[in-house]
């Protein structure tokens, strides 16, 4: 994996659960640690949905190959969030090929 390649940074999230007040529990998604990583953007749709209209975008993340991340975590990229979908460990060029889908929050 070239270094130079990893030109953007994202965040990657952790989900925390924190106990309210009333005794019930609340998910919320923090920082967990930010990385370098190489962005492709693969495509997209836009939906209807309840009289509503969303757009989703798929992206791939190319990460150096020594990152801890796994389908619970989520990316923070550009202001969205996305959703990890697959995690494909390339050995040969030592890189970790993430694909996403932003969630609508």
């Amino acid at each position: 994996m070239k270094a130079g390649l990893l030109n953007t940074v994202v965040e990657i999230l952790r989900r925390e659960s924190v106990s309210s007040r009333y005794g019930g529990t609340d998910d919320r998604w923090v920082v967990d640690r930010k990385a370098r990583a190489n962005v492709n953007h693969k495509g997209g749709r836009l939906e209807l949905s309840s009289q509503e209209a969303f757009a989703s975008r798929i992206i791939e993340f190319e990460l150096h190959y020594f990152q801890r991340i796994d389908y619970p975590n989520r990316i923070r990229y550009s202001g969205s969030v996305y959703s990890i979908e697959d995690i494909e460990y390339n050995r040969k060029t030592r890189r970790l090929i993430i694909t996403t889908q932003r969630v609508n929050e």
